[in-house]
């Protein structure tokens, strides 16, 4: 399982931006004189405006960045359904918001419509019909909700609403058009899928990442849900009708009802954990941490972390700094979580060990790997460590490992250094323990390895052979042996790492290791290339790989055909990888993980066999 001491829990600090614990009202006003009643909903403008659903007082308040708090539509007291402008407009119930970049703001609210608000506090009902609720996808007011609860906005435009009590998420056009996303109506459960054929449970929130994927709380199933453009729904973190309050990854965490949901600029996913009075924190890879607040424990107490306290969050919001907003329907007031700006240390989070396992041997079955030492604003040399590793996975429990490896470093196309027998050379010895490597089984071992404590930046190859002309499975490893202690943003990083192979099965497939090391997460581009490989020349490829990324035992995420995914296209660009064709079998992910180690396997799809090349990149 991977460490999760990530440093979160230190960097937010929240206080009250408005209200005051335990005085429900509706008095507008500066910070803690202001008043709200059930606060439900939250978003926040381009411009840092906060925007709260006051549920019981069933109006639209307006906290400014400078935290004077009014009403922006509706009256205090007054229920209803009414579209007019500002305090002339009612509401019934306001529950979930979302804006868009012009200031307008989309309402979901019990009388199971959907309103619009523009910036001059203009309120039109943009879906549903009040009053009735049905299931019933169409135009404006012939749609029909179910207690609707959160929304989103993609860049297009397009609504996508948690139709709560339907059981499904719901997605609005511009022009009003509804239709069903994912879910089935009124048959509550817990399926993954694609659209009708998922099932959820009382959907209570619905955020949006920049790539276009939908993450769901999905309240009474106490898990988050993600849903793809396509509309294929698979499930994050959470174990299904599971109730806790565990750190961890994919299936391994829990959550206790999860009512709010939000994604900031990188990806990460922020979750007001309702019943656990927790902000929580999740990776897009499904690695769960505790932001703040007490598991378990109630309270308004503001303070860094851990020691802050929460009384049933119902709702998260996050603005273009990364900070925390917070709606606390029990306590009556709107927190905010400031992020830490300045790093409290020098070491960055990067690469910091990369290791393929795979078939090697002679001539054809050379096991090839090429690595890229640099990073943008990085200069200098790398210590590096170099492994071929065959005899000592023995001890592993690995069979039929290469007997005697032959480790050769080439930099372009000149070799440069070369091992047999690493002899238990008490450098080797010293620098492996330094970066945490396993010993090898002895000093009279067959292993091979090389310390290079000056490696250019550039691109170097590591070629793994059997002497004598014998075959076996052997580990290639690359550790970045500079000092932890000494990194920092201009020290030079392992920033790629590739190698071609002959994928089987069994213990025949190819796996590679990748360790992030350093305060915080680290985005990283994985790729399984087989069918691409055949446009340059390479024979007998892999027809469909299959990626599969774990987390100690833990698979947290796969991938089998990539589908031409405009972001992925983008990281591609990004770091200097060829382009894939968008109908290509090949497989990649875009991830980003918590610090600790993570193994990547790839395979052939109905156990097929054939040359594949596995890559990890460096997002920057």
């Amino acid at each position: 399982m991977v460490g999760l001491n990530l440093g979160y829990a230190q960097n937010f600090t929240f206080t009250t931006l408005a209200g005051t614990a335990g005085l429900g009202g509706s008095t507008d006003g500066p910070g803690g004189t202001a008043r709200f009643q059930n606060p439900r909903g939250i978003a926040v403008d381009a411009a840092d405006n906060v925007f709260v659903a006051d549920t019981g007082s069933n109006t639209i308040r307006k906290i400014s960045s400078s935290g004077l708090v009014s009403t922006f539509a509706g009256s205090a007291g007054r229920a209803g359904s009414a579209n007019a402008t500002g305090a002339a407009a009612s509401f019934f119930g306001p529950q979930g918001l979302a804006t868009d970049g012009s200031g307008t703001i989309f309402v979901t609210e019990n009388n199971h419509t959907i309103r619009r608000i523009t910036s001059g506090a203009v309120v039109t009902t943009l879906a549903g019909l009040p009053a009735v609720n049905g299931t019933t996808d169409g135009i404006g007011s012939a749609a029909r909700f179910n207690v609707p609860s959160g929304v989103a906005l993609d860049s297009a435009g397009n609504l996508y609403i948690a139709d709560s009590s339907n059981h499904t998420i719901r997605k609005t056009s511009a022009s009003g058009t509804v239709t069903t996303l994912a879910g089935s109506p009124d048959l509550p459960g817990m399926a993954d899928g694609t659209g009708a054929g998922a099932r959820f449970n009382l959907p209570s929130a619905v955020a949006i990442d920049a790539a276009g994927n939908l993450y769901v709380a999905d309240f009474a199933n106490h898990t988050i849900r993600k849903i793809t453009g396509a509309g294929v729904v698979s499930t994050l973190a959470g174990t299904p009708g599971t109730s806790g309050a565990s750190n961890g990854a994919g299936l391994a965490a829990r959550f206790s009802y999860p009512s709010g949901i939000a994604v900031d600029a990188s990806g990460r996913i922020f979750v007001a954990d309702q019943n656990n009075h927790t902000i929580r924190a999740v990776t897009a890879a499904g690695v769960v941490t505790t932001v703040a607040g007490g598991t378990g424990i109630t309270g308004s107490t503001n303070g860094t972390g851990s020691a802050t306290r929460f009384y049933y969050p119902t709702d998260v919001a996050v603005d273009r700094a990364g900070n925390l907003y917070v709606a606390e329907s029990f306590s009556q007031t709107i927190r905010k979580g400031t992020l830490e700006i300045a790093p409290r240390e020098t070491e960055v989070s990067r690469i910091s060990n990369l290791a393929i396992r795979s078939r090697a041997g002679a001539g054809d079955d050379t096991l090839i790997i090429g690595f890229g030492i640099g990073g943008t604003g990085t200069s200098g040399t790398k210590p590096i460590l170099l492994r071929a590793v065959g005899p000592t996975l023995t001890q592993f429990g690995v069979p039929g490992t290469l007997i005697d490896p032959y480790l050769k470093l080439f930099v372009g196309m000149n070799k440069v250094d070369e091992n047999d027998d690493w002899a238990g050379n008490p450098q080797i010895a010293a620098i492996a323990a330094q970066v945490g490597a396993f010993a090898l089984a002895s000093p009279t071992s067959k292993d091979a390895s090389l310390f290079k404590p000056a490696l250019a930046a550039g691109s170097s190859s590591v070629w793994i052979t059997g002497n004598a002309g014998d075959t076996g499975v052997a580990l290639a490893e690359l550790y970045d042996a500079s000092p932890a202690a000494a990194f920092n943003a201009t020290t030079a990083r392992l920033i790629n790492v590739s190698a071609r192979s002959q994928v089987g099965t069994g213990n025949d497939m190819l796996f590679a290791g990748v360790t992030i090391a350093g305060p915080t997460f680290k985005t990283v581009l994985i790729r399984a290339v087989g069918p691409t490989l055949g446009l340059f020349g390479v024979g007998g490829t892999l027809a469909n790989p299959r990626l599969d990324l774990f987390s100690g035992t833990t698979k947290i995420f796969e991938n089998d055909d990539w589908g031409g995914d405009a972001t992925m296209t983008n990281a591609f660009q990004s770091v200097g990888a060829f382009q894939l064709p968008g109908n290509s079998r090949d497989a990649a992910l875009l991830v980003t993980l918590a610090p600790g180690s993570y193994t990547v396997q790839v395979s052939g799809v109905n156990g097929t066999t054939g040359v594949a090349l596995i890559e990890i990149y460096e997002v920057p």
